[in-house]
């Protein structure tokens, strides 16, 4: 049959649908939505939704009740301006290609809970979480030090920034997430991953061990300070203090007050600080350090070292403020008793040296605690408030959602109503929809109403939710697509006083995609893939095959020729399937092998091992001396996970199948 044939027929049957039957095992599998663009799966991002629903089928044929949340991640500016040149429709055309290139791979797809992240069922769902977690104080609006990156006008957090990012403040929304990170840290020990993956999750919080001590000052009074570098200590060139987060009074001198005041009064100067008339001595050197009133920092102290951090060398050049080289060939200089040792040697050494002296006391703190949620894409999912910027005010837009840009770069709500009020510029990034895709996910299907993530409607289904069982991500999703979704299922178990059992079992990370020549593929190589070419020269079940004969993480070299080996030898399958062959009582036991090695691999949610020992089954047995009608039977329902238009084909010609052949029972050892 032709493969629209079937994909027609699953809709039709509703195969992909969600019984709510509570007597049947739930079993979630979740991979992370692609990303869009208006050739669909151009950069083959279709490995992991493969692997992940070749096991929802398997889990289908164990009779679990399964959710595997499918759709794609259309939220970003990008998409937006290529579909333009084609659309007035925003992502209409992006959303189409995606899903029917999903379709003819064969990923299950139920039309009615189809997600696409910018339309409006869901996206008034993600909006509102967002609302959410900011009425309940975990998300703020401030002032906040980030990476910006001026090539692209993007912003980032410590998660993910990139080589071309430089520090800035920028008014943000961040999450703040300080009292969690114990728990998170717990999570993460307690995840099924490579301790590589497990130590770049946790390096996010970045544990640091803090001196903390008291600058003796000019004036007789002193400053308690925080080093979390306390080896380059003897770099302290000036101290910056803002006044909107420290009482300055025992810190300006009285000779030095009149211009303090000025400098704070005249919001309009382009002065950046105003000194305070004292000093603070180095305890390290003894040398003398200006104290400055400002708000350049949003902090109470801030400790200028020019001579190992960039943006300090850069004020200190601009504004002529000393500069002390500490460091040498690797080695520091000017610091006293830690001259000629190298930084990591220095910092035991300084911080042994003050604690034995009752100079400094040392504490363990985590230098991240807050993670930015925030875009500078004007389109996308815009941020769920109205901003009163003469007030430094933000007012929330529920009732109203979803609050969205227009195909005419118009904001518009969705019960198109006029809002008096100033848009918020910005959308919500990755980490908070891909982070939050796997809760909403949940709610979307079950409850398919905008209602609150901490409403007692959605504590009763994380209640019965027996956690992510199977979860593929690629490893540039590793913080958006695990770490955040642990994050905020944490603040659910806290605010709502339950506990998620087994968060997230099984992690596969996908590996990167590269062509014949070794290449990643990727726009900036221009080796982009004409993927409707491909669906259209090859049989879909092809694709599945060669995308899951090798495991996951392994890099996935896109060969043609290889390809087009597994297309021949499945057309030769599908012959001699049709065919009924004399039962071989060594093929029986053969068969009987693979069943019990299939069902093992799939225990261990080995997609790629079941996929091995049933190619090795068919080039050896299968192939060479044909299999009998009750063997054909056996084999099609191994099948039907990695090769679904096959298995169903043979399932219709040879056994006059009425119904999809997930219906019947699968092979038992």
């Amino acid at each position: 049959m032709e493969r629209e044939y079937w994909i027609e027929k699953w809709q039709k049957d509703n195969d992909f649908s969600i019984e709510n039957d509570r007597l049947r095992e739930k079993s979630f599998i979740f991979a992370s939505f692609p990303k869009a663009n208006m050739f669909g799966f151009q950069s083959l991002g279709f490995r992991h939704l493969i692997y992940a629903d070749a096991y929802a089928r398997y889990q289908r044929f164990q009779n679990k009740n399964v959710l595997f949340p499918v759709g794609i991640h259309s939220l970003c500016n990008t998409s937006f301006l290529e579909n333009k040149k084609l659309s007035s429709a925003l992502n209409d055309d992006i959303s189409k290609i995606f899903k029917e290139q999903m379709e003819k791979l064969g990923i299950g797809i139920n039309n009615a809970k189809f997600i696409d992240m910018r339309h409006n069922e869901y996206l008034s769902l993600l909006q509102q979480s967002f609302i959410d977690f900011y009425e309940k104080g975990h998300i703020f609006y401030k002032d906040t030090v980030v990476y910006y990156d001026k090539n692209n006008n993007k912003i980032y957090d410590y998660m993910n920034k990139t080589k071309t990012s430089t520090k800035s403040m920028r008014k943000c929304f961040v999450l703040d997430v300080k009292k969690y990170i114990p728990r998170i840290l717990e999570c993460i020990d307690e995840l099924k991953l490579s301790l590589e993956y497990k130590e770049m999750l946790k390096k996010s919080f970045d544990l640091k061990k803090v001196m903390k001590l008291n600058l003796n000052l000019s004036n007789g009074a002193t400053l308690p300070i925080r080093l979390s570098d306390p080896e380059y200590i003897g770099g302290i060139s000036y101290i910056f203090l803002n006044p909107e987060h420290i009482d300055i009074t025992d810190y300006v001198d009285i000779n030095e007050y009149s211009s303090v005041i000025a400098y704070l009064e005249d919001c309009h100067n382009e002065t950046l600080f105003s000194f305070s008339g004292i000093y603070a001595r180095n305890p390290l050197t003894g040398k003398e350090i200006p104290i400055f009133i400002s708000t350049l920092y949003n902090q109470e102290v801030y400790l200028g070292i020019p001579a190992v951090d960039l943006d300090d060398k850069t004020l200190a050049i601009e504004q002529e403020l000393e500069i002390i080289e500490i460091l040498r060939n690797g080695v520091l200089i000017n610091s006293d008793f830690l001259d000629d040792l190298d930084p990591s040697c220095a910092k035991e050494k300084v911080i042994d040296a003050f604690v034995e002296a009752e100079i400094a006391e040392i504490e363990n703190e985590y230098e991240n605690t807050e993670i930015v949620l925030s875009s500078l894409d004007t389109f996308g999912s815009l941020f769920p408030f109205l901003e009163e910027k003469d007030e430094d005010k933000i007012t929330p837009l529920t009732g109203h959602l979803p609050y969205y840009f227009s195909a005419k770069m118009r904001p518009s709500f969705v019960d198109n109503v006029d809002i008096i009020g100033t848009t918020m510029a910005g959308t919500i990034n990755n980490l908070y929809t891909e982070g939050m895709c796997p809760i909403l996910s949940m709610l979307y299907d079950n409850i398919g109403s905008v209602i609150s993530v901490f409403s007692d409607e959605a504590k009763t289904e994380y209640t019965d939710w027996n956690g992510i069982k199977l979860s593929c991500v690629y490893k540039d999703n590793i913080f958006s697509s695990i770490l955040m979704p642990i994050i905020f299922m944490i603040i659910l178990e806290d605010e709502l006083n339950i506990e998620f059992i087994n968060k997230i079992g099984q992690i596969e990370i996908c590996g990167d995609s590269f062509d014949i020549r070794q290449k990643e593929i990727k726009r900036s190589n221009n080796n982009m893939v004409d993927f409707e070419r491909i669906l259209n020269e090859y049989s879909s079940d092809s694709i599945r095959y060669f995308s899951l004969l090798d495991d996951l993480n392994n890099p996935f070299v896109f060969d043609t020729y290889r390809l087009s080996d597994i297309n021949k030898k499945l057309e030769d399958l599908k012959n001699i399937l049709r065919e009924d062959k004399n039962a071989s009582p060594l093929v029986d036991f053969q068969l009987f092998n693979l069943v019990k090695s299939c069902i093992n691999e799939m225990d261990k949610m080995n997609v790629s091992a079941y996929v091995r020992s049933i190619d090795s089954f068919i080039d050896n047995y299968a192939l060479k001396q044909g299999l009998s009608k009750k063997q054909i039977f056996t084999l099609i329902k191994l099948l039907f996970p990695i090769t679904p238009f096959l298995a169903e084909d043979i399932y219709l010609e040879v056994f006059d199948g009425k119904y999809s052949l997930v219906n019947e029972e699968f092979p038992e050892e």
